[in-house]
């Protein structure tokens, strides 16, 4: 619930500001709350118990001592790095500690006894209490059953205990019949780890991708229309492509709809209609460079989250000139792309030592790591001004921009 909230509502941008109690009032409307107040209490007792287990390399944060419902949400959900990897540990250290307490049984067993004791093994996103050793409560209870006691004159009171049935009733209650817990930790990805390089490729390994023409693409950006709904798309689009790069077993000619479906989202008909999994990458470029665009005419900044210290450097004035002068050789449409991919996956991700590399040498280097078997570079780069760097792009991406709507009219803007 915690991982799906965080996908939906917060994106992954806030999460991090998001304290569990905000998200605990949000789940009461769903008559969850004493459910969430159990499994908070259930992660606090076991985080207090294992946290001066783990090795010396981890290092926690003090804001960890306990958790608590003041405690930011990222670091209830598990992720593979971040704030969120410390529930991931925990997950870990307790997932190894019962399968290794099972397996020490079941040799046990073996060397005293010829039933067969065979483990079944669960996915833990399917475990629930009844799948867990959980003795707390019933533990006293059974040993003194299997107590006889007797007072014998002047010696006082004397225990005697039934060792073979205390042990096959610890056998039956606590462990015979528990799984194995298989470590599939279903990691959350943030929206905002999507545009990475390595993602994209996932999605393109997993789901080989195509264009959509640019017939459909008009279509798509004509029904949706306002900036509202171009930016509600791409958000529920980009939710989906955090779930697509670790899908797995999703056939590859299945509709977006379908898989959307199965998260409880929708898109608008034109894409029920035309757009497979296939079109992933196709609409996310589609629908983020119309909505970027519209940014720029609006004169409001078409990327959020790039350090504008580093990547929104102006250009200067024979640079200009000089761009306006071979735009006349690229095709512009081309052009947008391009350059929009290399700001939105790679600049986005790059170190600011990056910043005064040349456009001409960012775009291919680029290209050796994104996609290598497609060509996102426009023809005729080197014809491109190689004075204008990569900390120059974005200001450079937005005067192509204008400069197309001079001469080629959007017909959507």
């Amino acid at each position: 619930t915690l991982s799906s909230r965080s996908q939906v509502s917060t994106g992954g941008g806030d999460s991090c500001f998001v304290a569990f109690t905000d998200s605990h009032q949000a789940l009461h409307s769903e008559h969850r709350s004493s459910e969430v107040k159990v499994m908070l209490h259930s992660l606090n007792k076991a985080w207090s118990l294992c946290r001066n287990i783990f090795p010396s390399s981890v290092r926690i944060p003090e804001q960890l001592v306990s958790f608590t419902s003041n405690t930011p949400l990222e670091y209830l959900i598990p992720t593979a790095s971040g704030a969120g990897m410390y529930t991931t540990l925990l997950l870990d250290f307790l997932v190894r500690a019962h399968n290794s307490f099972l397996d020490e049984c079941k040799i046990v067993k073996k060397e005293t006894s010829t039933e067969k004791w065979p483990l079944q093994q669960i996915p833990i996103a399917y475990v629930q209490q009844l799948h867990t050793l959980n003795y707390e409560a019933q533990l006293h209870s059974i040993i003194t059953s299997h107590c006889q006691y007797s007072l014998i004159t002047g010696q006082g009171q004397e225990v005697q205990y039934d060792f073979p049935g205390l042990e096959k009733s610890l056998v039956d209650h606590f462990i015979h019949g528990k799984p194995r817990i298989l470590l599939e930790i279903p990691y959350v990805m943030y929206r905002r780890d999507i545009h990475g390089v390595e993602q994209f490729n996932k999605i393109n390994e997993n789901f080989p991708q195509i264009k959509l023409s640019p017939k459909i693409q008009q279509e798509i950006l004509g029904e949706l229309g306002s900036m509202p709904r171009l930016k509600e798309t791409l958000d529920t689009l980009e939710i989906v492509m955090a779930f697509l790069g670790t899908a797995v077993g999703v056939k590859v000619d299945m509709k977006l709809s379908t898989y959307a479906d199965n998260l409880r989202m929708q898109f608008s008909p034109k894409i029920q209609q035309h757009c497979h999994l296939s079109h992933v990458l196709s609409l996310w470029e589609t629908l983020s460079i119309a909505l970027a665009i519209q940014h720029v005419m609006r004169k409001q900044e078409p990327f959020d989250g790039i350090n504008g210290q580093f990547w929104c450097q102006t250009l200067t004035v024979p640079q200009t000139d000089n761009l306006k002068h071979v735009l006349r050789q690229f095709k512009l449409d081309q052009l947008v792309v391009g350059l929009f991919q290399l700001i939105s996956i790679y600049i986005r991700n790059a170190t600011q030592q990056e910043h005064a590399t040349s456009i001409v040498d960012g775009m291919q280097l680029f290209k050796d790591i994104y996609a290598p078997d497609k060509d996102p570079i426009p023809l005729c780069m080197e014809q491109f001004p190689k004075d204008i760097t990569l900390g120059q792009a974005i200001e450079t991406w937005k005067y192509i921009v204008h400069y197309q709507n001079r001469v080629e009219p959007h017909p959507l803007i």
